[in-house]
């Protein structure tokens, strides 16, 4: 059986993936299966999550300021949440060997997930996306979610992208989530995948790349 192919996107809370996702499911025109961290955090018991009881070995908040003295909250992954974003990688790569397109949003709270992500995909053509989003639209965007801790999406704003090398880059601020969309399909139509083959070489974002 033929795998299907990946697309995987992280960027920071609010930034717009899940819209980025939704809208590339609408205009493609095969199938493709929405598979992104959202839907398997929410496989967690609460007592693991955020500021429950148990958060520490699963995903906890720690509120703190940043320089300017504004409240940031930094998202800080334990051993449950890190077993967890294994078990996705793998199971987005069991779908896409199975035959099925996937699009994955992710949000890299720890550098080795990338890499992670490198090592499941190996064998599948795979793009990696990094979505980016001006801080004060970010903030503005949180405020407006209403389910989001203040200072969530500045603590993560340039955290997560960094030393990651991407396939595609993308500001959600400047293009409307259909635009990203065909803009992420276009790419995969014309080039091939080279960001995560150079994480699996211990690569990182400043080495030179042949696209």
């Amino acid at each position: 059986m033929q795998a299907g192919l990946v697309v995987v996107v992280n960027g920071a809370s609010s930034s717009g993936k899940t819209s980025l996702a939704r809208a590339l499911q609408q205009l493609a025109t095969d199938p493709w299966l929405h598979a992104g961290i959202d839907r398997f955090w929410g496989t967690m018991p609460q007592g693991w999550m955020q500021l429950g009881p148990r958060a520490e070995e699963g995903v906890a908040w720690l509120r703190g300021e940043d320089e300017h003295g504004r409240p940031v909250v930094h998202t800080v992954p334990g051993p449950v949440a890190t077993r967890l974003a294994g078990g996705m990688h793998r199971a987005v790569a069991a779908l896409a060997r199975a035959g099925s397109n996937v699009v994955s949003d992710d949000v890299f709270f720890d550098p080795a997930w990338a890499r992670d992500w490198a090592v499941a995909l190996d064998g599948i053509d795979a793009w990696l996306v990094g979505l980016h989003c001006p801080e004060t639209e970010l903030e503005r965007r949180e405020r407006g979610r209403g389910d989001r801790e203040r200072g969530e999406a500045r603590a993560e704003a340039v955290a997560v992208h960094e030393g990651v090398p991407y396939d595609l880059e993308l500001d959600s601020s400047s293009l409307p989530a259909d635009a990203l969309a065909a803009a992420v399909l276009g790419h995969v139509a014309t080039a091939r995948p080279w960001a995560l083959r150079r994480l699996r070489a211990g690569g990182g974002a400043s080495d030179d790349h042949a696209g």
